[in-house]
């Protein structure tokens, strides 16, 4: 089961997963964040699209390479 609390065992989609972090860091124009373990950088592309300064580490050669 891969419940997180309150979803019924239902695994979000990853454009659910996006919005939900999203929503809760609240970045935008002005925002520093540093991304790290940021995978394909979905998220942080988004926040970087509401203005915020983005850096992504990944230490998977093939995701650091997808930024």
């Amino acid at each position: 089961n891969h419940d997180r609390g309150g979803g019924g065992g239902r695994v979000p989609s990853r454009c659910q997963h996006v919005d939900f972090v999203a929503a809760g860091l609240k970045l935008g124009p002005g925002d520093f964040c540093i991304d790290l373990g940021c995978g394909s950088g979905r998220t942080l592309v988004w926040n970087a699209d509401q203005g915020a300064a983005m850096v992504g580490i990944d230490v998977s050669p093939y995701f650091a390479r997808q930024l």
